[in-house]
């Protein structure tokens, strides 16, 4: 193990070659160094044109010539529109079969313009051609896709949420899965936290997904102070954290109830993360929560926490490529809603309250 400590900002830890990155303060200081500007926005939930209308949008991809690509999951199809918002066409329709899909979340875009759609319902990730032609789909030991990349490489990495049990294997379990577009896979990694009961490994390693042009992988743990980056091989490159004000995952509830089937555990533990994405300049933008919420916050709906009723009060942490925390950014329309960011857009998808995606145009100070 060796220390370093190159300023008040930040530590850098080495454990095994790799370095943990240990942030107290942000190298910019209190004034971000990035804003964002509102560039328009696709969907609107009062036109009865059908080609605008987005039922529960889900997830954004844009295409090598601007092109924007929505999954439109209320309506089980991909709408497709230019870099001015007018629509070009659509692919995708309810079912099961090829070329379907039903339970749609995640879409993802090979250089190539081949699109990746996962389907949690079916247990699939479904392959379409850049005309929205189905190629095939991967089922790997019928787990749920939860999170897909579609790598430059032509590869592609999903995240499956899985039961496991504290005494299983680490090793089995990894968070990231590697296949081609056959399925096979190619390799794993990125080790789970082992928690003391399966409900507990379950809930808290899960983990968003992004890459960046070179095919580094990051990954960003929703119930722990971590983020980590992966070589496209599967190498460690660094682990990150940060000072927080509440904290870490340690502190986990739990409550047992008792049913004539057998004991249902309920766990309840703190929320860190709700997304990460690159940018153009290659830093990385984690949404993060800025404060943990009250017991009426969690059950507050999209709607009332839009409007101001109960702010869940996230922020954008943004780092350098080397995990060194620089700045974070608050804007009143960012509610812990996904986002994607391609070159110096960023895009916001808010599935609930007013159907639509957001495109904002990320600018430096």
């Amino acid at each position: 193990m060796n220390f370093c400590s190159p300023g008040q900002n930040y530590t850098r830890e080495i454990i095994d070659g790799v370095s943990h990155i240990h942030n107290s303060e942000m190298l910019w200081g209190a004034e971000p160094k990035v804003t964002l500007e509102f560039v328009r926005k696709y969907g609107d939930v009062n036109t009865e044109d059908e080609r605008y209308l987005l039922l529960r949008p889900a997830d954004v991809v844009v295409d090598e010539e601007g092109s924007v690509f929505i999954l439109d999951a209320g309506n089980h199809e991909v709408k497709k529109y230019d870099r001015d918002g007018n629509f070009l066409g659509s692919f995708g329709k309810k079912g099961i079969g090829p070329g379907e899909f039903v339970g749609a979340t995640h879409m993802d875009m090979f250089p190539n313009g081949e699109i990746i759609i996962n389907d949690l319902a079916v247990r699939v990730v479904n392959i379409f051609d850049r005309n929205g032609d189905f190629m095939g789909r991967i089922n790997h030991e019928g787990l749920p896709p939860a999170q897909i990349l579609a790598l430059r490489s032509g590869e592609i990495a999903v995240f499956y949420r899985r039961m496991f049990r504290s005494e299983d294997n680490m090793q089995k379990h990894s968070l990231v899965n590697i296949f081609d577009k056959k399925g096979n896979l190619l390799r794993k990694f990125a080790a789970p936290r082992i928690y003391e009961d399966t409900p507990t490994n379950f809930w808290c390693n899960s983990v968003f997904l992004a890459a960046d042009d070179c095919d580094n992988i990051y990954v960003n743990f929703e119930s722990q102070n971590r983020i980590e980056k992966y070589s496209a091989s599967g190498k460690l490159l660094f682990k990150a954290d940060r000072l927080l004000e509440y904290p870490e995952t340690q502190e986990i509830e739990k409550k047992q109830y008792m049913y004539d089937e057998g004991p249902l555990i309920a766990v309840s533990f703190n929320i860190f993360s709700a997304g990460i994405q690159t940018d153009i300049k290659g830093r990385i933008w984690s949404g993060t929560l800025k404060r943990q919420r009250d017991p009426e916050d969690r059950t507050s709906s999209q709607e009332e926490r839009k409007e101001g009723g109960r702010p869940e009060d996230y922020m954008f942490e943004i780092f350098d490529n080397q995990g060194i925390l620089l700045g974070r950014l608050q804007e009143k329309f960012y509610y812990g809603q996904r986002f994607k960011i391609f070159g110096d857009r960023i895009f916001f998808i808010d599935r609930d309250a007013e159907m639509a995606v957001f495109e904002y145009r990320i600018v430096d100070k």
